[in-house]
């Protein structure tokens, strides 16, 4: 029987590479025995409601191809749901930084897809994070104040790519608010 992959895709993710991922591993997805449910994101927060109202019961395993920002949103849905239902994760990194791929030392997306094919999975810390209302979860950074707004301004500089970043922070170091 084929093992079941909800697969989230961020075409924006990092200089637009979403949807190059996808086809580098679909082929060896599938050859590997899985058979793909595959849904674009379309705007910010999008990747969250996916999979906070996905039907999960059918699927092995959850894919995600973007960076740090869809992963985060893709956690999020998860461990939001009130079925409470877990799956792992598979992480083909897209982004401009992908620092939780780059810290688990694969940021080769076909070298991912034979991770999971393999069933080998390592677990990460989650941090839970409660604002007044609001729960978030996060298993990279927590940041408020000046990290958010290097976060935001970097936003706005995709173009550089993974510089981004670092020309945001000189930005805010220079001039602060």
């Amino acid at each position: 029987p084929l093992r079941e992959l909800l697969l989230i895709v961020n075409p924006r993710s990092g200089v637009r590479r979403g949807r190059q991922v996808l086809e580098q591993v679909q082929g060896i997805l599938r050859d590997g025995g899985f058979r793909l449910t595959v849904i674009e994101t379309r705007t910010a927060g999008h990747a969250t409601q996916l999979v906070h109202d996905a039907q999960l019961d059918e699927f092995e395993a959850l894919g995600v191809i973007g960076g740090d920002g869809t992963l985060h949103e893709v956690l999020n849905g998860l461990l939001n749901r009130e079925d409470a239902r877990q799956l792992p994760i598979a992480v083909f990194p897209s982004g401009t930084g992908n620092t939780v791929m780059d810290h688990l030392d694969c940021l080769d997306p076909i070298q991912v897809a034979r991770h999971l094919i393999a069933g080998h999975t390592c677990p990460i810390d989650v941090a839970r994070v409660v604002m007044h209302d609001r729960v978030a979860y996060c298993c990279n950074i927590v940041g408020w104040g000046v990290v958010t707004d290097i976060n935001a301004t970097a936003e706005r500089l995709r173009w550089l790519g993974p510089y981004r970043y670092t020309m945001a922070t000189l930005r805010h170091l220079i001039s602060p608010r």
